[in-house]
Parts: C-alpha cells; sequence; structure tokens
C-alpha cells in the first residue's frame, strides 16, 4: 500500500514560493544572460559600420584621384587599369559584407582587396610622370590628407572592432550565455588579422 503523505497549506506555500523563486530565477537568467549578448552585438556592430563608412569613404576618394591624374596627364592611362580594377574588387567586396553574417573568409578576402588597391595606388603614384609638380598642388594634397586621415582611421577602427568581437566572442563561449545564444541564433564574430 502506498503511503499518503499529507502536506499542510504552509507547507504547499513554500514548496509552490520555491519552485516558483526557482523559475523566476531561471528566467532572470536567461533574460540578462540575452541582454548582455544583445548589448556586445550592438557594440560589435557600430564598430563595423564605422568601419564600413570609413572604408566607403577610401572607396569614394579612389575616383576622385583617378579624375584628377586623367586631367593632368592625359595620356597616362595604363598604370591606371590595376587601380581600377582593384577599385572594383574592393567596392563589390564592401557592398557584400554585412554583419553579422560575416565569415572569417570573407573577411579575410576583404582585407586582400584593401591591400591590393593600397598596393596599385602606391604603384600609379610611384610611376606618374613629372609627379613632383602634380603631387604639390593643392587639390592633390587634400586628396592624400583625406587619404592617409582614413588609413588611420582605419587602423584604429579595425583594433577597436578586433577587441569589441573578442569581448563578445569570449562572452559567447561562456556555457548557459552559448547555450541562450543559440536559442536566439546569436554567432560568434569573425575577426580582422
Amino acid at each position: 500500500m502506498k503511503k499518503q503523505i499529507k502536506l499542510s497549506a504552509q507547507q504547499v506555500r513554500q514548496f509552490l514560493l520555491i519552485v516558483g523563486s526557482g523559475i523566476a530565477m531561471g528566467i532572470l537568467l536567461i533574460w540578462g544572460s540575452h541582454r548582455s549578448l544583445i548589448q556586445a552585438e550592438d557594440r560589435v556592430d557600430e564598430s563595423w559600420r564605422q568601419i564600413h563608412r570609413v572604408v566607403q569613404r577610401q572607396i569614394d576618394l579612389v575616383p576622385e584621384l583617378i579624375t584628377m591624374i586623367k586631367a593632368e596627364f592625359p595620356k597616362f592611362q595604363k598604370p591606371m587599369g590595376p587601380l581600377e580594377r582593384s577599385h572594383r574588387t574592393l567596392a563589390q567586396q564592401h557592398n557584400a559584407l554585412h554583419a553579422p553574417a560575416i565569415s572569417q573568409s570573407q573577411l579575410q578576402g576583404y582585407e586582400e582587396a584593401q591591400g591590393e588597391m593600397a598596393v596599385a595606388l602606391k604603384r600609379v603614384l610611384g610611376t606618374l610622370p613629372d609627379a613632383v609638380p602634380f603631387k604639390g598642388k593643392a587639390p592633390f594634397q587634400v586628396w592624400l590628407g583625406c587619404y592617409e586621415g582614413t588609413q588611420r582611421l582605419l587602423k584604429e577602427e579595425k583594433g577597436r572592432y578586433n577587441s569589441l568581437a573578442m569581448g563578445y566572442n569570449h562572452l559567447y563561449q561562456r556555457f548557459f550565455v552559448n547555450w541562450v545564444a543559440q536559442r536566439f541564433h546569436l554567432r560568434s564574430r569573425s575577426l580582422f588579422q
């Protein structure tokens, strides 16, 4: 025969209070983990948007330089081809990347496209005939200042992005937080090399 357990009303209330408290703490833990992940993700996304803006500014600067060079040196067309191609490649890579769905290989391709454009730009500037008078002109000096400024800013922003993404990834990898992240379809972030 089964023995019946009789609980007093006070014992039932205590039991329900303990169970209810456990459920409430579980909900708060899930909510807190989700909230901290979302806040970290928002900081990483904002950093990525800043990188995106800086690179877009660089992409916008290259046609300005090409126009200046073609106006100053009408016969200097052949060396412009690699710069124009690398510019198009970077613009295509740039337009294809949208956080948070960026893989490490996409990020690496993006960096390679930036490097190819920088090399092509140095080649063009290094092979200009009579470059000294051209480089001394105000429009080129303004362009160069803008380009160098975006290079410095891009380096700073990539460092900031990597720092924020590493913090987010560290948070993402915690056991319980990882479980919450998977339930809400959040992903870890790729880093710049």
